[in-house]
C-alpha cells in the first residue's frame, strides 16, 4: 500500500513524499538477496543456499537496500501520481529518506507538471472592423492574375522572339574564354523583359529557334 504527502505544490512543480509499506519492502529485498544468491559464488555455499548475513559481509547491506529501491521506487512513484491526477512532464528527482528491513520505505519525489492555464474574459477584446474598398481596378488585376496562371503557351515558329515571350535556352558562363564551374544551365525557361540582366535581355530579343553564341556581354 502507498501512502502519498503532497508537501508543496507551486504553479508548475510538485513534491511528494510516498511511503511504502514494509510488508512490501521485506518481499521485494527477500527477492533481491534469493536472486543474487543464484549469481554469486562464494566457496563452501552452494548457489541459492548462501545465507543473508554471508551475502551481506561480501556484498554489504546496502547493495541489497539499492536493488529492492531500484525496483520499488518506479512503481510508488506510478502509484502516486496516478492517485493524484498529477500530469508529470519530465522524470522526477528521487531522494530517499528511509530504506531499512521491517520499515516503510520513504522517498521523495519533486516533478515538473504542466502549469494551469487561466484565459481571461473575452467580452472585454474588441476588435477593430477594416473597412475594406474593392475597385474594379482590384477586381480587373485579380482578373488577370488568375489568366495569367490557367494561360497555356502557344508554339511561336513564323517570328523573331519579342519582349513578353517566353523563351526555353541552354547557357553557360565564361570568364576570359573559359567556362565558369557549375555555370551550365539548360532547357531554362525565362521571360523576355523580365530577366534581371538588361544586356540579356537585350541580346536575346529577336532571337529565333535555334540560334547559338547570340550572347556575348560583361555583367
Amino acid at each position: 500500500m502507498v501512502k502519498v504527502e503532497i508537501m508543496t505544490q507551486k504553479e508548475n512543480e510538485v513534491k511528494l513524499k510516498i511511503e511504502m509499506d514494509k510488508l512490501k519492502v521485506n518481499s521485494n529485498l527477500d527477492k533481491a538477496y534469493n536472486d543474487t544468491s543464484y549469481k554469486i559464488k562464494i566457496p563452501g555455499f552452494r548457489k541459492g543456499r548462501i545465507p543473508k548475513n554471508i551475502l551481506n559481509l561480501h556484498l554489504g547491506k546496502e547493495y541489497f537496500y539499492e536493488k529492492t529501491a531500484e525496483k520499488l521506487i518506479p512503481e510508488c512513484y506510478l502509484e502516486a501520481v496516478n492517485k493524484n491526477n498529477i500530469k508529470p512532464i519530465n522524470q522526477p528527482e528521487i531522494k530517499v529518506i528511509q530504506i531499512e528491513e521491517d520499515k516503510p520505505l520513504i522517498f521523495e519525489a519533486t516533478v515538473q507538471v504542466k502549469p494551469e492555464v487561466k484565459l481571461g474574459s473575452f467580452d472585454e477584446i474588441s476588435i477593430q472592423k477594416e473597412d475594406v474598398k474593392v475597385t474594379n481596378t482590384d477586381v480587373n488585376n485579380e482578373i488577370k492574375k488568375i489568366q495569367e496562371n490557367l494561360a497555356k503557351l502557344k508554339v511561336v515558329k513564323d517570328r523573331k522572339a519579342k519582349k513578353g515571350d517566353f523563351l526555353v535556352i541552354n547557357s553557360e558562363g565564361y570568364v576570359e574564354g573559359k567556362a565558369i564551374k557549375g555555370s551550365k544551365v539548360e532547357k531554362q525557361m525565362v521571360q523576355l523583359g523580365k530577366i534581371t540582366s538588361p544586356e540579356f535581355n537585350k541580346q536575346l530579343l529577336g532571337c529565333s529557334k535555334g540560334d547559338k553564341n547570340i550572347s556575348s556581354y560583361r555583367c
